[in-house]
């Protein structure tokens, strides 16, 4: 339920960011491609950020990365965009779910030991079932990382907002505030 908590709120600055628009109202197509436990923030009074726009591209920014340049972490990668192939918010989305199956699991999703290594398991869309790695993961966080972790963007959450409204769904069942989230962080981190 924590996991799901975090996620869910980070999901939510995500979903902003991504349905940014000019003066003109004009989309801006947002997409980080740098979601990683690196760039989430949990604060000491339970609220998540999402940090380091450094690598983010809008449809204004669009023919800054050279053809072959990777942007982003390796583990973290959709498919579409370890092959360098045009991207949208649906990529983050990907990576939050990698994300969100490394904080169930407590393991890396990547396994391989080389960039290569790591790059062919994006690829190839490799994705150990989590109940395999962790026992006891609710089916309901199971069907949440599985549409996450779609191997091509047309089967995954359409938005931050649908993605953050299943992990919401789950939550209340299993419910966690930010003030349970507060309380853990300064449990763990407080001293």
């Amino acid at each position: 339920r924590f996991c799901a908590r975090m996620i869910a709120d980070a999901l939510s600055g995500l979903h902003y960011t991504h349905e940014l628009r000019d003066y003109a109202g004009v989309p801006l197509e947002v997409v980080h491609r740098d979601i990683s436990p690196h760039n989430l923030f949990v604060t000491y009074d339970g609220n998540v950020k999402v940090l380091d726009f450094g690598v983010a591209k809008t449809s204004a920014k669009l023919n800054e990365t050279a053809v072959g340049v990777l942007k982003g972490k390796l583990s973290y990668m959709a498919p579409e965009q370890a092959a360098a192939h045009p991207i949208d918010r649906r990529a983050d989305l990907y990576s939050m779910g990698v994300v969100l199956w490394e904080l169930l699991t407590l393991e890396r999703l990547r396994t391989a030991e080389s960039a290569a290594g790591v790059l062919n398991e994006a690829l190839q869309g490799y994705l150990p079932e989590v109940s395999k790695v962790r026992p006891g993961v609710p089916r309901q966080l199971e069907n949440v990382l599985w549409q996450a972790l779609a191997h091509y963007p047309h089967r995954r959450y359409r938005t931050s907002q649908e993605m953050r409204d299943a992990l919401a769904l789950y939550l209340t069942t299993e419910p966690c505030s930010s003030e349970e989230l507060a309380e853990l962080m300064q449990s763990r981190f407080g001293q």
